[in-house]
C-alpha cells in the first residue's frame, strides 16, 4: 500500500494550524468588538456632531473651490511635461490597491509566525502587528467604500470643458467621479493611521499625503477642493474608527484625545529576536 510522504501530511498540518489560528482571531475580534468599555462614551463621537462637521467643513471646501478651482486647473496645464510626469509617479503612493494588498499580506504572515515561534515575546509582538495591520485593512475598507458611494453620488466633472461646477449625479462614469478625491482620502486615511501607531513619524507621514494631495491637482485629474475633500473625509474616517477600536479596548486604549496605540515600543524591543539575536 503506498503511504503518502511526510512532507504534504506537514503541509496540511501547518495549513490547518495557520487557518485555525486566523478562525480563532476572528471569534476574539468579534467577541470584543460587541463588548463596550467604560470608556466607550467617551470615544464614539454622536452622529449628529459628526454630521455637523462634514457638512460644515463641505461648505468650507465648496467655498474656497469655487475661488480656486479653476485658477489652480489653469495652472496645472502649465506645468512642464517634466513636473506632471514626476507628479505622475507621486501620485501612485495613494493607489488603495497595493495598501490594502500589503496590509492583508502582513496580517495573514504574522499570525501564520505565530503558530511556529516559541518566544512569548515574539508571538506577542506578532499579534500586536497583525492587528495594526488589520486596522489599516478596516480604514481602507470604509473609506474605499465611502468614497466609491460619495463619487456616484455627488457626480462632480473633472478639470476639463465641464467647469468645476458641472455635476452629473448617479453616472457612473469616471469622468463625472472627481468629488472626493480618492487618491487623497486614501492617503490621508493611511498616514494618519500609520502615524497614530508610529508617532514619532508623523511629519515625514504627513508631508507623504500633502505631497500625493498636491499631485493630484498639478496632473489635472483633481480640483482642489476634491482634494481638500478627500482629506477631510479620509482623516475622519480614520480617527472614527481608531475611536471605535479604542472603545472595544482593540488595537488602541481610550484617551481624553486622540487614541493611543497599545504595545507602543513593544514591536521595536523584539526585533533583535527576529534578526536572530538575543533581546
Amino acid at each position: 500500500m503506498n503511504q503518502m510522504s511526510p512532507q504534504p501530511q506537514a503541509d496540511v498540518s501547518r495549513a490547518n494550524r495557520i487557518m485555525g489560528a486566523m478562525v480563532e482571531d476572528v471569534r476574539l475580534f468579534a467577541s470584543a468588538w460587541m463588548k463596550r468599555s467604560a470608556h466607550a462614551d467617551q470615544q464614539l463621537l454622536p452622529w449628529q456632531t459628526v454630521l455637523l462637521a462634514v457638512f460644515g467643513l463641505l461648505l468650507l471646501v465648496f467655498g474656497l473651490g469655487f475661488v480656486v478651482d479653476d485658477a489652480a486647473s489653469a495652472l496645472a496645464r502649465t506645468f512642464s511635461p517634466n513636473v506632471i510626469d514626476f507628479f505622475g509617479h507621486v501620485t501612485q503612493l495613494g493607489a488603495s490597491g497595493y495598501i490594502f494588498f500589503l496590509s492583508v499580506l502582513i496580517v495573514v504572515a504574522s499570525v501564520a509566525l505565530r503558530c511556529f515561534v516559541n518566544s512569548a515575546r515574539m508571538r506577542m509582538a506578532l499579534t500586536l502587528i497583525a492587528g495594526r495591520a488589520f486596522f489599516i485593512v478596516a480604514v481602507n475598507l470604509v473609506s474605499g467604500l465611502f468614497s466609491l458611494v460619495a463619487k456616484n453620488l455627488v457626480g462632480r466633472a473633472r478639470p476639463g470643458p465641464f467647469g468645476s461646477f458641472h455635476f452629473e449625479p448617479f453616472t457612473f462614469v469616471a469622468k463625472f467621479a472627481s468629488f472626493p478625491s480618492g487618491h487623497s482620502i486614501t492617503i490621508f486615511a493611511t498616514t494618519l493611521a500609520l502615524a497614530l501607531i508610529m508617532p514619532r513619524w508623523r511629519w515625514p507621514l504627513l508631508f507623504v499625503a500633502l505631497s500625493v494631495g498636491a499631485s493630484r491637482v498639478i496632473i489635472n485629474t483633481h480640483y482642489t477642493s476634491d482634494v481638500l475633500a478627500g482629506a477631510i473625509f479620509g482623516a475622519a474616517t480614520t480617527v472614527l474608527l481608531a475611536r471605535a477600536f479604542a472603545a472595544r479596548r482593540i488595537v488602541f486604549e481610550p484617551t481624553s484625545t486622540l487614541p493611543k496605540v497599545r504595545g507602543a515600543g513593544f514591536v521595536a524591543s523584539v526585533v533583535p529576536q527576529f534578526l536572530g539575536k538575543r533581546s
